[in-house]
């Protein structure tokens, strides 16, 4: 998914992808997302994992991601120039993303467009702190963000209603583990397997989200 479609849907609220949002600072979020597309062939997948800032109506205007070692950013159009990204980034999200990957070098190439598009996003890069090592690539100078530090008191509280449903997913998911369990014995008798399901079961029911 592009950093604009991540935008576009959250700002939009629309179905098929599951956002799990974090503060870290003032109007920027660490997102944990899912397309929900793929659970249907019942497979694990990790979540997605990206930066999105807010404007003071709660609006989504800015993304980042980091895939590997390279960091990709979006800005919506009408927002540029006016700081929300080098805010976020200088404050919050450059520091999380050290801190996430073991203080790792993280690289920048510059976007293949040109012009106005390119400049600031160049200004923006070395207003953060990246140099450039060879021709529009660019390193992040950590050492800037060795002093900082992030607000660790910053909560998401839970939205209205939300601990009862995670409450009633809890539930939902003990009963689906119980119903293995039980088809295993049925089959194979009570072994390991079935032990371990039955404790795992044990654990889910009645727990509640505080």
């Amino acid at each position: 998914m592009r950093l604009t479609q991540l935008l576009l849907k959250l700002n939009k609220a629309t179905k098929g992808t599951l956002f799990l949002p974090k503060a870290i600072s003032k109007n920027v979020y660490y997102l944990k997302y899912w397309e929900l597309k793929f659970w249907r062939v019942c497979k694990f997948s990790e979540p997605k994992v990206a930066y999105v800032v807010k404007d003071e109506s709660g609006r989504y205007i800015a993304a980042v991601r980091v895939s590997g070692n390279i960091i990709e950013w979006y800005v919506a159009k009408s927002y540029h120039k006016l700081g929300y990204l080098n805010k976020a980034l200088k404050e919050s999200i450059l520091l999380h993303i050290l801190e996430q990957r073991n203080w790792q070098d993280i690289f920048l190439k510059l976007s293949k467009s040109s012009g106005t598009v390119k400049n600031i996003e160049q200004k923006i890069a070395l207003d953060a702190g990246f140099k450039e090592i060879t021709n529009d690539k660019y390193v992040l100078d950590s050492s800037l963000y060795r002093e900082k530090q992030l607000d660790k008191g910053i909560k998401t509280p839970f939205q209205k209603g939300q601990a009862e449903e995670l409450e009633k997913k809890i539930e939902y998911l003990s009963l689906a583990v119980y119903q293995v369990a039980t088809e295993i014995e049925i089959s194979a008798g009570t072994n390991p397997q079935t032990e371990e399901l039955h404790r795992i079961v044990k654990t889910l029911r009645g727990m509640k989200i505080t």
